[in-house]
């Protein structure tokens, strides 16, 4: 469970941390709208969704940059008449 203690060992789960921060704020604050932080802490923690969306825009970039690159070698081998040894068809 990611608000307490697992079932198979006695440590605190990897969100536990961020429930406690979020609940306590919550309990201390009159207006809920004061804990928005610890909220969005919290679902990250859960969720991940920031962290992978960061991710998936890396990859993004990685293979964008390797198909720009892998033109640019295609191109410059295109231009390239090579040493006129072996006859290819036109």
């Amino acid at each position: 469970m990611s608000s307490g203690f697992g079932i198979h060992n006695a440590s605190p789960p990897r969100c536990h941390r961020f429930f406690q921060e979020f609940t306590a704020c919550f309990a201390s604050r009159d207006n809920p709208r004061d804990c928005q932080p610890f909220h969005q802490d919290y679902f990250e923690c859960l969720h991940g969704r920031k962290a992978k969306g960061r991710h998936l825009r890396v990859v993004e970039e990685t293979l964008r940059s390797q198909k720009s690159t892998r033109d640019r070698i295609q191109n410059a081998l295109d231009g390239h008449s090579g040493l006129g040894l072996i006859d290819r068809p036109e």
